[in-house]
């Protein structure tokens, strides 16, 4: 009976294996130097790396091609796909480059970069924090809105308003000057000032004084008559005879004491009595005389207006303050009655070469009478 006998053999490398990865058998053939090369899909780590890359067997592979704009060791790493550069600012930052407005802008080499800046409005400026700037109204200092507005005390500036909502001064006027008188602007518009006047007295930018103005009393072209004052804006006219009663001082009228005389006088317009007045060149002491005025009745005198009573007689000019009466246009009667022994005031005159001469018939000691008779 024979028997079946397995022989095994076992067969060395003639030489020890010194290429990358080999040993012997390596490669699936006994006795022979080799290397079994492993999947690409490991040796490029399921695409995450790029370029030719050498497996466990030193063996150059190909792997991945990157995306532009990246490249394969692009960021510093080897083999692996990366930009060439750096971000220097974030998606939406703005900054303030050379005066202008720069964003943040992606750049063809991948990275975010500060782009170019574009010009602010002629009325603006870039202002704010690097990455939030932004371009700014710039603040005019006498704009804050459309219109006139005072630049100065005596300058009138027109505010617009531009495309990007920032006020600005489109012009400048300076404000006129009065006569006498200085250029104000107050609240956006000019106006004229007059000196010492609490209310400016302006006609026709100039600066007047309508309290004593006669050719403007009381407002502008209200001109007193001729000869007339004008005080405290009215026209003061002083009406009668100055020179009426002088020329015979040899011969003068002497009334009695207590005695009435009365002259008509004419008012031609709307007017105000204020006072009474006579021009005395006596030279007796202590005189006293009464004056009145009387409306006209029938040609004469007839009812007291106003009147006033003992009044010291000074010499030269008087005139004794009287009631403010409003007296309309027409006839009156002024009244003098010299009081006591005195007999002043004397009137120097001869009553029969005088028209419209009233004299009292009696002796009034009790003073003037409410009717004249």
């Amino acid at each position: 009976m024979g028997a079946h006998v397995d022989q095994c053999f076992s067969v060395q490398c003639s030489t020890s294996c010194s290429g990358t990865g080999q040993s012997c058998g390596g490669s699936g053939v006994n006795g022979v130097c080799g290397c079994m090369p492993q999947p690409s899909t490991q040796t490029c780590q399921n695409g995450a790396k790029c370029g030719n890359v050498t497996n466990n067997c030193g063996q150059s592979v190909v792997c991945a091609t990157c995306t532009p704009p990246q490249t394969c060791g692009g960021s510093g790493t080897p083999n692996v796909c990366g930009l060439g550069c750096t971000d220097s600012c974030t998606q939406g930052q703005k900054f303030c480059v050379s005066g202008g407005l720069a964003t943040c802008t992606l750049g063809s080499n991948g990275c975010w970069a500060i782009g170019s800046p574009s010009a602010c409005g002629i009325h603006q400026s870039c202002k704010g924090t690097p990455g939030s700037a932004m371009c700014a109204c710039n603040s005019d200092p006498v704009c804050n809105g459309t219109g006139p507005m005072c630049s100065s005390g005596t300058q009138l500036a027109t505010c617009n308003s531009d495309a990007q909502g920032c006020y600005y001064q489109a012009s400048s006027t300076t404000c006129s000057v009065p006569v006498n008188g200085s250029a104000t602007c107050n609240n956006g518009a000019c106006g004229e000032s007059c000196p010492m006047q609490s209310a400016p007295d302006l006609c026709n930018h100039t600066c007047l004084n309508l309290s004593s103005d006669a050719s403007h009393c009381g407002g502008c072209t209200l001109k007193c008559p001729t000869g007339s004052l004008c005080k405290s804006g009215s026209c003061e006219v002083r009406i009668g005879f100055p020179n009426r009663f002088t020329g015979n001082e040899a011969s003068p009228f002497g009334q009695g004491g207590d005695f009435i005389s009365a002259f008509p006088i004419t008012v031609s317009r709307m007017s105000t009595l204020v006072a009474f007045g006579y021009i005395n060149s006596s030279t007796t002491a202590n005189a006293i005389a009464s004056f009145g005025l009387y409306s006209s009745v029938a040609n004469a005198p007839g009812t007291l207006i106003a009147s006033a009573i003992n009044v010291g007689l000074n010499p030269g000019a008087q005139e004794p303050p009287a009631p403010a009466i409003v007296l309309a246009p027409g006839t009156y009667y002024f009244a003098v009655q010299n009081k006591g022994d005195s007999a002043e005031p004397t009137i120097y005159t001869d009553p029969s070469s005088q028209i419209d001469w009233w004299i009292g018939g009696l002796s009034r000691s009790s003073g003037l009478p409410a009717s004249f008779s």
